[in-house]
């Protein structure tokens, strides 16, 4: 019995492994809400290769902050974070549900924001998401960098009013 055991979650296991970092197919469509549970349980669920994580592409966030008397302030928000820091693990988390535009974190984020830079009397704030460009390899040998300002594909949240948070 134990050896029957055994055996059917290993098959399980083997299934989910070689399921997860299938790429998009309508097999995968079709078997992924079987294992989902699993692979979210245990942390293997992501678009991972066989022998490296595919990081993703990387996302530059920063926000505007609009004065009474129209200036637009314009404030890093990813630039100073770094790994060492304590609270690293709960920005990256926050700056993933605000790229979402996940309407109850970006208001609170937007109150937030309001709230922290009160002495420019702002107006309103918005957020700014600059998507890293995808690089070649002949553009990265000529200095090209996925994360240069001038390569950033750029999109802008809703404007959110000071006075409404």
């Amino acid at each position: 019995m134990k050896a029957t055991l055994l055996l059917l979650f290993s098959f399980w296991h083997l299934g989910a492994m070689v399921v997860a970092p299938m790429p998009d197919c309508y097999f995968k469509r079709l078997i992924t809400p079987v294992y989902a549970p699993y692979l979210a349980l245990f942390h293997i669920g992501s678009e991972w290769g066989f022998f490296a994580p595919d990081p993703g592409r990387g996302v530059e966030m920063s926000f505007l902050v609009t004065d009474v008397m129209g200036t637009e302030h314009h404030l890093a928000f990813s630039k100073n974070l770094t790994r060492s820091s304590g609270t690293y693990m709960r920005y990256i988390s926050l700056h993933d549900n605000l790229f979402a535009q996940k309407p109850p974190y970006i208001a609170d984020a937007a109150s937030h924001v309001c709230r922290q830079y009160a002495s420019l009397t702002p107006k309103s704030v918005q957020f700014e998401f600059g998507l890293s460009a995808i690089v070649l390899p002949d553009d990265y040998l000529a200095g090209a960098r996925p994360m240069d300002a001038s390569v950033l594909q750029r999109t802008r949240s809703d404007v959110f009013p000071c006075s409404a948070l």
